[in-house]
């Protein structure tokens, strides 16, 4: 549908992601309002707090790398190139 998102947000499997998809799991992400227009979501959406996203999102992140070497996850903080 969009030939050129691909070159917007380069993307790897060992790269960094949009939080939108593993959010979505929850029920809690942006994701589905770019979909179609869902104004009863939306108004969900705003009501819920971001605490238990982002515990469900360090879960998620936290199982995927349960077998990895360790690799610290960090969370809150933004890195310096």
């Amino acid at each position: 549908m969009f030939p050129d998102f691909v070159g917007m947000l380069p993307s790897s499997a060992t790269g960094p992601s949009e939080c939108l998809m593993i959010m979505a799991l929850d029920f809690r992400s942006q994701l589905f309002e770019g979909m179609a227009l869902l104004p009863s979501y939306t108004s969900y959406l705003l009501s819920c707090g971001h605490g238990a996203d982002v515990r469900y999102h360090k879960r998620v992140l936290k199982m995927l790398q349960w077998r990895c070497p360790p690799r610290p996850v960090v969370f809150g903080r933004r890195h310096r190139t």
